[in-house]
């Protein structure tokens, strides 16, 4: 994959979101009462979510597709230790199974867990340097939106993959007020409506602010990658 593709992927995938938002926002032009528009941004409300939640997982699995595909060697990005302990996560699993011992002491009773800690810590020490020279690979399961996207969890996303974790910091507000809004929603609690100004003030941050800039985000970083 290159730079450009995952640019042309990442924008084919706002575009249809982005339509089918305008889509419904266009609906309101046949709705004359303002009690029942303010009914009926409750379902924009759910959907700019979605496409939120949906949008944003999407774009970080087409960058981890990116990496992968790049076969960098960890030695190469040790400026970004992050990423490479998200590549290595399934061997600092098996380093941290305690069911690996030292045959030396494995029959000592009573049982020594420190000297397997070491054990296994030692191990790891003297195959760094193997591991360091391997090709970085992701799995997708390192990227989770959990159960809401809220700005925290976004932020733990990009940490994973050695991103700045506070890149969207002054869209915080907006993204834990649009978690807040889409659970009142759906837990049947937010039973007046939204006003337009909420939802266009709400769309602009989300829309343009944040996932129209996600794309730009990680085209930099991919081109980071590069140098």
């Amino acid at each position: 994959m290159t730079i450009d593709e995952l640019r042309e992927e990442m924008e084919t995938e706002l575009t249809w979101r982005s339509d089918e938002l305008r889509m419904l926002k266009n609906n309101l032009a046949s709705i004359s009462k303002d009690y029942d528009k303010n009914k009926y941004r409750k379902s924009l409300i759910v959907m700019l979510y979605s496409h939120f939640e949906g949008f944003t997982k999407i774009c970080f699995l087409i960058y981890v597709k990116y990496i992968n595909e790049q076969k960098i060697k960890r030695k190469h990005i040790k400026n970004k230790p992050e990423l490479i302990a998200s590549s290595m996560n399934d061997i600092f699993k098996s380093y941290e199974n305690q069911d690996k011992k030292n045959k030396n002491f494995k029959r000592q009773i009573p049982e020594e867990k420190a000297i397997h800690a070491i054990y296994r810590r030692a191990d790891l020490i003297q195959q760094f340097e193997n591991y360091y020279d391997e090709i970085i690979y992701i799995k997708d399961d390192v990227i989770s939106t959990e159960s809401n996207l809220w700005a925290s969890v976004m932020s733990k996303n990009f940490y994973k993959l050695g991103i700045k974790h506070d890149t969207f910091k002054k869209s915080h507000k907006a993204i834990d007020r649009l978690v807040n809004l889409r659970n009142s929603i759906a837990h049947g609690s937010e039973k007046a409506g939204i006003s337009e100004k909420i939802f266009n003030e709400l769309e602009k941050i989300v829309l343009k602010g944040i996932m129209e800039n996600l794309i730009l985000l990680f085209e930099r970083e991919a081109r980071m990658l590069k140098c």
